[in-house]
């Protein structure tokens, strides 16, 4: 499994906050004189204003590959055979400030506009974006690619066998979606994860928002954040859990076979029910380690902790956070 870095995702992190902070001041402030421009404002999919519909036929269409800007996106599944797009803008939008819709190799693309890099891009205002996709369609993608610039996502009941939803200063709110390899990552947005299953590999990261993931099922499970706490509930084989000043805490249905978790000053939990076994190593400079389970050999900051067989192998390490195992209530 892929081990993960702390310091490169500081790095890039902060790459990507300041040039986030750039768009997002450019687009919603006055700061460089042209936030007069704009009239954002909050808008949600079902808020008044002007309505643009499209429709797709999606007998053909394996992929989705979305491209937003500014603005909430809903991915949801219906009926019919049709593929349902609206925008809703709360100013009229001229023919080149709408979205473009396109088809290649199976793929329905979807993209802000064609002129969203030039100046008179910042003219525009806020645009939600809504996305209906026919359930014979929803449950048998080949790829579902979907990321936003400023606004949250929310998607529900897909299946795609590779799926990345990704946003930099919204939300991502997502629930009842499988596929074969899953990933999603935010920048400053929160997430919202509920009945996620990742038949290969499973992977999310954040910098500065909150990670919430509730009935996960996936072999290989990747988790980071820099500050946003991480809690997640559920099932994996092999778990690599990283963050760099918030908490980590994982609940397991049942033991993994192989996890790690790391943190420079976030409390490092770990909640297990009765199993065969394990071995904990733990490392800190002034944290502490402690189990419920009975073990043996080591405690305090460093060294190794056995259970029963002590077949699984599990890792801890922080700076100044406290490590410990939970035993789950039958």
């Amino acid at each position: 499994m892929k081990k993960s870095a702390v310091l490169t995702i500081v790095t890039c992190s902060i790459a990507i906050v300041i040039l986030t902070g750039v768009l997002v001041v450019g687009l919603k402030s006055d700061g460089f004189g042209i936030g007069k421009l704009l009239d954002t404002g909050s808008l949600s999919p079902e808020a008044g204003g002007e309505k643009y519909s499209y429709t797709w036929e999606s007998e053909e269409i394996e992929g989705l590959d979305i491209s937003w800007i500014n603005g909430p996106i809903e991915l949801k599944v219906g009926t019919g055979n049709e593929i349902l797009i609206t925008e809703v803008s709360k100013h009229v939008l001229e023919e080149k400030e709408r979205l473009q819709i396109s088809s290649s190799n199976g793929v329905l693309k979807i993209k802000w506009n064609s002129d969203f890099i030039s100046f008179g891009f910042l003219q525009n205002m806020e645009k939600s974006l809504t996305i209906t996709v026919p359930k014979e369609t929803a449950e048998k993608l080949e790829n579902l690619n979907c990321s936003n610039t400023s606004g949250d996502i929310k998607a529900i009941g897909f299946a795609a066998k590779n799926g990345d939803v990704s946003s930099t200063s919204g939300s991502l709110t997502v629930s009842d979606v499988k596929g074969e390899e899953l990933s999603f990552s935010t920048v400053s947005g929160s997430m919202d994860l509920l009945n996620i299953y990742a038949e290969k590999t499973l992977d999310i990261s954040t910098t500065s928002g909150a990670v919430k993931v509730d009935h996960f099922q996936a072999p290989e499970t990747e988790v980071s954040s820099v500050s946003g706490k991480i809690w997640m509930s559920g099932d994996t084989n092999e778990l690599d859990a990283s963050s760099v000043s918030a908490s980590i805490e994982a609940e397991f249905l049942k033991c993994p076979e192989d996890a790690s978790m790391e943190s420079v000053s976030g409390k490092l939990t770990m909640e297990l029910p009765e199993n065969d076994g394990f071995q904990a190593k733990f490392s800190s400079i002034s944290g502490k380690f402690s189990s419920e389970f009975p073990v043996t050999g080591d405690s305090g900051k460093s060294g190794i902790a056995i259970y029963g067989s002590g077949k699984a192998e599990l890792s801890f390490s922080t700076t100044s956070g406290k490590m410990e195992i939970l035993k789950r209530a039958e």
